[in-house]
């Protein structure tokens, strides 16, 4: 169910085939020349190359960057203590609750493992999301969604995020139909019945809920498109109308 299958086959896009090695340093360097505010391990399973991650992430904090983590939050619990000595925020797939659900869209995996690597997250004093990518047939029924809502209210935090994302068939999956945006905006409801603060739909460009909207009020508070925000109306970190703190 990855929707990023295809940096992993390589013959239908030949142009992802020229790269060059950059060092960790060298990749840090580059992050602060053009004015990054980090660097964001993703699009492939970034604890692949742990090793690597963690001297950029390194790198990056010694010239006073942040390093993100974006990853199925399945590895070692001693990849994850190592990873949380230099990693500022992270953001996790949680594409079912239960490891029946999950060998429908993965031959690999343990749903108990990223619940319980989330939690450490959290108690580490780490930031922490949570997106997952709603697949008509599999994961897309309300009773599953206030499954992994609950357990994100309960466990995590009503504060954590959880994005809920568009799925495009493709590959191996491309068997299946996309997403229906009804479908995301029911469990928009599913999410803030659960008491989540910030539920978010991702892969819809122009929707609404691609904003953060303070919790108490209503009020827009950062308003984004597709990859960039647009606006804020934060003073100093609280909502302008109530003075909730976002």
């Amino acid at each position: 169910g990855c929707q990023n299958h295809c940096l992993a086959h390589s013959e239908p896009y030949p142009a992802l085939l020229a790269s060059e090695k950059i060092t960790a340093e060298r990749l840090a360097t580059i992050a602060e020349r053009a004015c990054c505010a980090g660097l964001s391990f993703t699009y492939n399973e970034p604890t692949v190359w742990l090793e690597y991650t963690i001297e950029a992430a390194q790198a990056a904090h010694e010239k006073g960057l942040l390093a993100t983590y974006v990853s199925n939050g399945m590895m070692s619990e001693e990849a994850l203590r190592e990873l949380i000595s230099c990693i500022d925020a992270f953001r996790f797939d949680i594409k079912a609750f239960d490891n029946e659900k999950l060998r429908e869209i993965s031959k690999f995996g343990d749903c108990e493992q990223a619940r319980k690597n989330a939690e450490f997250v959290i108690n580490a004093g780490r930031h922490l999301e949570i997106v997952t990518n709603v697949i008509p047939g599999v994961n897309d029924d309300e009773k599953h969604g206030a499954e992994i809502a609950g357990w994100i209210a309960k466990n995590l935090g009503a504060h954590v995020p959880w994005h809920l994302t568009k799925f495009t068939p493709s590959y191996k999956l491309d068997y299946l139909t996309p997403t229906s945006l009804k479908t995301l905006e029911r469990l928009i409801d599913v999410g803030r019945e659960a008491g989540l603060e910030y539920v978010y739909i991702g892969n819809i460009p122009g929707h609404p809920m691609q904003s953060t909207y303070c919790p108490s009020c209503g009020e827009l508070a950062v308003e984004r498109e597709g990859f960039f925000v647009t606006r804020v109306t934060l003073e100093n970190g609280r909502c302008v109308r109530c003075g909730r703190t976002i």
